[in-house]
């Protein structure tokens, strides 16, 4: 039986401005269970990861939230926001976690604790498949990429490491031009129209876009990065943030976590 079909807390669905009216205090674990609601800020547009299917928020992050939220018995709210705007609603206590592939990075944990990581990914490359480049090396194709143009989705590992940043330790690609999308399907489908050269996006979803732009292909044997996705929390929500520890360990160990991800990439 899939996880999904286990789970029976129902997602009330909010958008970022409904969470205006929540309070300008931070929620600990105690306030949160008090109140029966966790609130979840993501940005549904990253399957298999989280994503919407008929009006319904899907995901291994949003089952792996549902798992969380019932287990301290609470209800999850999802408020589906752009990626960058999910930090800055953790800060001021807008949403009580941020989950959305996000990676843990050292400018990131200056401003919100992050949990143990639930997630190991890696940021690969997209190009059509009739290119000279779908062909390349990994030392050859980032030779390749210089001073070309490459789709990312904005504020995230892929366009980090195309433009450099010093805090997750990349020079970025020499001459490139980075291209910034809402998400990355919008990207793939820029680069299936043939408007950019390349595409730098996480395996898990790029595998899938790939999928719906046949045109494309994943390069393949070309692994840019390694990386660690977490749950983001408040600066000193320790109650919530040692809770989430807890049932990351346990979900691991537990094979639930497991469960989680086998049910999304079978769908």
């Amino acid at each position: 039986m899939k996880l999904k079909n286990y789970l029976t807390l129902g997602i009330t669905l909010l958008m970022g401005a409904s969470l205006a009216s929540c309070g300008s205090t931070m929620n600990t674990l105690n306030d949160i269970k008090s109140k029966k609601q966790l609130v979840l800020a993501t940005n549904a547009t990253f399957q298999p990861f989280e994503y919407v299917d008929n009006g319904n928020f899907k995901g291994i992050d949003i089952d792996f939230a549902k798992a969380y939220a019932t287990s301290i018995g609470c209800e999850l709210s999802v408020s589906d926001i752009d990626f960058d705007a999910i930090i800055p609603s953790i800060q001021t206590y807008k949403a009580d976690i941020g989950i959305a592939g996000m990676t843990v990075t050292e400018a990131r944990s200056k401003v919100v604790d992050f949990t143990e990581s639930y997630y190991s990914a890696s940021q690969v490359v997209i190009v059509k498949a009739d290119s000279e480049l779908a062909w390349l090396d990994y030392d050859e194709l980032l030779k390749a990429l210089e001073g070309k143009t490459i789709g990312c989705q904005i504020g995230t590992t892929g366009e980090a490491y195309i433009t450099g940043s010093e805090d997750m330790g990349f020079a970025g690609i020499k001459n490139a031009t980075s291209k910034g999308y809402k998400d990355g399907v919008l990207a793939t489908k820029d680069l299936a129209a043939g408007n950019i050269d390349a595409v730098i996006i996480d395996s898990a979803p790029a595998s899938l876009y790939v999928k719906e732009y046949p045109t494309c292909v994943v390069v393949e044997d070309v692994v840019l990065t390694e990386e660690e996705y977490a749950i983001a929390v408040a600066k000193g929500n320790d109650t919530l943030l040692s809770s989430l520890n807890t049932f990351i360990k346990e979900s691991k160990e537990n094979g639930v976590l497991d469960s989680i991800i086998s049910a999304n990439y079978a769908e």
